[in-house]
C-alpha cells in the first residue's frame, strides 16, 4: 500500500478531531438509575484521575457489598474517545467497586463502552460480581479501536504513532478481558473486534442485553399471554448461562405447583442448555435471606441450576430494546401469577412520551386519535358519585384480591388496605394513582378480573351453603342454657 492509500484508508476509517474538553464528571444525576455521578462528554487523558479523586473525597472506598448489594452508581453519557483513558476509568470502576449505568436518551459508546462494562460490586473472597444497568431508552455501542490521526497532519510518523496507540489499546483491552472474563464476554469482544470505527455494534435487544449479563431498566408489564411469556423466560434464562442455548422442544405450560408458600409454574421437561437434558420452571419462594423471589429452575437428571429472575426475560428475544413498556413494575407475587394464569396480561400502555427509539422521537398520537387520550384521575367524588352499594365493594376487594391485588379482607369497607391495592392495580395497569375508582376503572378492574372472579363463583356454587343455628345445652331442669349461634 502506497503512501496515498494509506492516508485514503486512514480517512475511511473515520478521523476525529480532538476535542478541547475532557468529560465533566459531576455528583448526582438520574434518580431512575440512581446515579451517584454522572460522567458527561468526551472522555480524555486525566478523566479516570478525576472520577479517583471523587470516590476518594466521597468515601467511597471500601463500601462495595455484593451481599448487601450496597455500592455507588456512575452514570455515563459519552460518544466515545481515548481507549486507552476508557480502560483506566474502568480500572477505577473496578477499584472502587462501583456499578455502571446508562439513563434515558443517553448514549454510551466506543471508549465509554469498556468503562460501562467494568460496573459491579465486590463479594466475599475478593470476588467481583458484575453490575451494569440499561435504560431501554440509552444506547450502549462498541467497535474496534481505530487509527485517529490529528487533521491535516498526516505523514508518517503521525501515522505511525496513531498506529501504534490503536495497537495499545487493543492489547490493553485484551489485558483488561484477561484479569476478568466476565467483563466483557468472548463472543462480545469478537463483535466488538469486528466491528470498525466507522460502525457501531449496539446492545438493541432483549437477547444481546441477557447473553452479555447487561441488566435492562426499568422494565414494564407484558401485554401478552402467558405461554409466551413463559417461552420467552425460558429462552432468556438458558441465553444467559450459555450463549445461543439448542432448545430441543417447547411444550409450555404443564401446570401450576402451590405448596408452602412456593409456586412453581412448571415449564418443560428438557430441550434447554446444550442435548436436551435440562428442563425450564418458573419458580417463586424465599431466597437465602428468606426474601421471596422469583427465579428460573433449570432442573435435570443430576443437579438443578438455578437463575436470578429478570423482568426483561418475560419479552421475546428479538424484541428491540426500545419496544419494551416502562410501566411501574409488577411485584415477584403478581410475576409468578400473571405466568400461572390467575392474574390476566397488563392492558396495553398508552402513548408514553419517555418512550423513544434511539435517535428518533416517537410523536403522539392525533387528537381524537383512538388510544389519544390520557386516562382521567379517579377522586373520591367520582367513586361517591358510583353509589357503591355494600355487596359492590365487596366484590371490587374480591376481584383485586383474585388478581393479586391483596385487600387483606373483604368486608365491603374499603380501608387502607383497600386503598393501597386499588393504587397498586392502577400504576400496574397505566392508571394515574389515586386510590379511587371512576367508572372507568371500575369497568377495567371488572374486566380484567372476569376469568378469576368467574372460577371463584363456581366454587362457590359447588360449596355447600352453612347457615346460621341455634346451638343451646339442656339443663337439669329440661331448660336450655348456654345458647350461642353457629354457622354450619
Amino acid at each position: 500500500m502506497n503512501y496515498h492509500s494509506l492516508t485514503i484508508f486512514i480517512i475511511g476509517l473515520a478521523l476525529q478531531q480532538t476535542p478541547s474538553n475532557a468529560a465533566d464528571i459531576t455528583l448526582g444525576g438520574d434518580a431512575v438509575m440512581d446515579c451517584d455521578a454522572t460522567l458527561d462528554g468526551q472522555i480524555l487523558s486525566g478523566d479516570a484521575d478525576k472520577l479517583r479523586t471523587i470516590a476518594i473525597e466521597k468515601g467511597w472506598r471500601g463500601i462495595s457489598n455484593w451481599l448487601t448489594q450496597r455500592g455507588k452508581t456512575i452514570c455515563l453519557n459519552s460518544p466515545g474517545g481515548s481507549f486507552l483513558e476508557g480502560i483506566k476509568i474502568a480500572d477505577v470502576i473496578v477499584e472502587f467497586g462501583l456499578k455502571t449505568a446508562i439513563g434515558s436518551e443517553k448514549l454510551c459508546e466506543s471508549a465509554c463502552s469498556i468503562a460501562f462494562m467494568a460496573g459491579g460490586l465486590w463479594g466475599p473472597e475478593d470476588l467481583y460480581f458484575t453490575n451494569r444497568r440499561l435504560h431501554p431508552r440509552g444506547r450502549l455501542g462498541f467497535h474496534a479501536p481505530g487509527i485517529v490521526v490529528p487533521e491535516g497532519d498526516y505523514n508518517s510518523k503521525s501515522v505511525a504513532e496513531a498506529y501504534e496507540v490503536a495497537i495499545q489499546s487493543t492489547r490493553e483491552i485484551l489485558k483488561f478481558r484477561r484479569d476478568r472474563p466476565d467483563r466483557i464476554p468472548e463472543d462480545l469482544l469478537i463483535e466488538m473486534l469486528g466491528t470498525p470505527p466507522s460502525d457501531m455494534f449496539y446492545i438493541d435487544t432483549v437477547t444481546k442485553a441477557v447473553m452479555w449479563k447487561i441488566e435492562i431498566t426499568p422494565v414494564g408489564n407484558p401485554s401478552f399471554d402467558r405461554r409466551e411469556a413463559a417461552i420467552n423466560a425460558c429462552s432468556n434464562g438458558a441465553g444467559w448461562m450459555e450463549p445461543n442455548p439448542s432448545f430441543a422442544g417447547r411444550d409450555f405450560i404443564r401446570g401450576v405447583e402451590r405448596k408452602d408458600g412456593k409456586i412453581t409454574v412448571l415449564g418443560p421437561t428438557g430441550g434447554f442448555l446444550g442435548e436436551g437434558t435440562y428442563g425450564c420452571n418458573v419458580v417463586y419462594g424465599k431466597d437465602s435471606s428468606g426474601e421471596f423471589v422469583v427465579s428460573m429452575d433449570f432442573p435435570s437428571g443430576t443437579a438443578p441450576l438455578i437463575k436470578d429472575f429478570e423482568k426483561v426475560y418475560l419479552f421475546a428475544p428479538d424484541l428491540p430494546l426500545a419496544e419494551l413498556p416502562l410501566r411501574r413494575d409488577w411485584s415477584a407475587k403478581q410475576i409468578i401469577e400473571y405466568l400461572a394464569g390467575t392474574l390476566p396480561p397488563a392492558r396495553p400502555a398508552v402513548y408514553e412520551a419517555t418512550v423513544l427509539r434511539p435517535s428518533v422521537a416517537i410523536a403522539p398520537p392525533a387528537q381524537g386519535a383512538p388510544g389519544a387520550s390520557i386516562p382521567a384521575f379517579a377522586t373520591e367524588a367520582d367513586e361517591v358519585s358510583m353509589a357503591l352499594d355494600r355487596d359492590t365493594r365487596r366484590e371490587v376487594q374480591r376481584r383485586l384480591s383474585l388478581i393479586g391485588f391483596d385487600t387483606k379482607g373483604v368486608d365491603g369497607a374499603l380501608g387502607p388496605n383497600s386503598r393501597a391495592a386499588i393504587q397498586a392495580w392502577q400504576q400496574s395497569n397505566g392508571f394515574p394513582v389515586s386510590g379511587y375508582l371512576n367508572q372507568a376503572q371500575k369497568i377495567a378492574l371488572f374486566s380484567d378480573s372476569q376469568e378469576p372472579y368467574g372460577e371463584w363463583k363456581k366454587k362457590q356454587a359447588r360449596t355447600p351453603k352453612k347457615r346460621r343455628v341455634k346451638v343451646c345445652q339442656r339443663g337439669p331442669l329440661g331448660l336450655l342454657v348456654n345458647c350461642r349461634t353457629e354457622w354450619r
